[in-house]
């Protein structure tokens, strides 16, 4: 059933007995969970039933205020329910896996009690087909001289990108001659175009849309661009940094608990969050330097 509040989620009935039937013909001897809700409930109420093991992976933050914005409520007594929500299903598994010390921290101080593995993500580099790069390359930057960034994610309020534009209008400042690609989509996307508009960077942001994952891989859009900017607070192990710095692009991001894999002033920048001249100073870093960012890309 179609939530009608956040673009292509649904919830499902809590009960499945197809998937139940499944579970018994196929002998399975452990029950995975990747998410909360209808869908988490399914597979808890079978482990239970079943006394099958039971491991549950967190991936979101749901009670953020970027996330509940979607669902109108964001006030202290939603983000408390949600919690207990989450509390409900992960303190019913035998072992929860996250993907960051910091989202493993943070689960622990919000009353997770069971035992949690960390086990970081990761891409699959060989996937990468850059031949196209220099196609890309020629089609958004003017000349040798202009600067791509790069933004890949869904246009959603935990993305954060009105914030995101604008610290790259302040970094247009000191490096004028830099284009922002904006690859996804998602129920933000009428609110983007807004922003970009108000800030009059139409021709200095490009929403190239949804791009399907294995097109992507094989586009050349990452290898093109010069740095990777990724704005957001709700971050678990962001898979778009990591194949931004697979194709050795420099990242620039907030300071969050799955922004792990950006090595302040090693392999990127990360700054503190609300703090809009910081992240634009990050960005113009890596673009005025082509020393310092050829080293921290390799």
């Amino acid at each position: 059933i179609p939530t009608f509040i956040y673009q292509d989620y649904k919830f499902t009935a809590p009960i499945s007995p197809m998937i139940l039937k499944f579970v018994l013909e196929n002998k399975t001897d452990i029950i995975h969970i990747q998410t909360t809700f209808t869908v988490g409930l399914q597979g808890m109420l079978i482990a239970k039933l079943l006394k099958l093991p039971l491991v549950g992976s967190y991936h979101t933050f749901f009670a953020d205020p970027q996330y509940l914005k979607h669902f109108r409520f964001n006030s202290e007594l939603m983000r408390n329910i949600v919690w207990a929500t989450t509390r409900l299903h992960y303190n019913r598994c035998d072992l929860v896996v996250c993907s960051s010390k910091g989202v493993r921290d943070e689960l622990v101080a919000k009353g997770i009690r069971k035992p949690i593995k960390i086990i970081p993500s990761g891409v699959n580099a060989s996937v990468f087909d850059n031949t196209k790069a220099a196609l890309v390359r020629r089609k958004y930057a003017r000349g040798s001289r202009e600067k791509l960034a790069l933004f890949v994610g869904r246009l959603a309020h935990e993305k954060n990108i009105p914030y995101l534009l604008e610290c790259f209008r302040l970094a247009l400042e000191k490096v004028p001659g830099t284009k922002l690609l904006i690859v996804g989509e998602g129920p933000q996307r009428r609110e983007v175009q807004s922003k970009i508009k108000n800030l009059k960077l139409a021709k200095k942001a490009v929403l190239l849309g949804k791009v399907d994952h294995g097109k992507l891989m094989k586009s050349g859009i990452y290898k093109a661009c010069d740095v990777f900017l990724n704005a957001s607070t709700t971050e678990t192990g962001p898979l778009t940094v990591l194949e931004a710095q697979a194709n050795g692009l420099v990242c620039v991001g907030v300071k969050g608990r799955g922004m792990e894999t950006i090595i302040d002033g090693v392999n990127g920048y990360v700054v503190k969050p609300d703090n809009k001249k910081a992240f634009a100073d990050a960005i113009a870093k890596v673009l005025t330097d082509d020393e310092k960012r050829a080293r921290m890309s390799a």
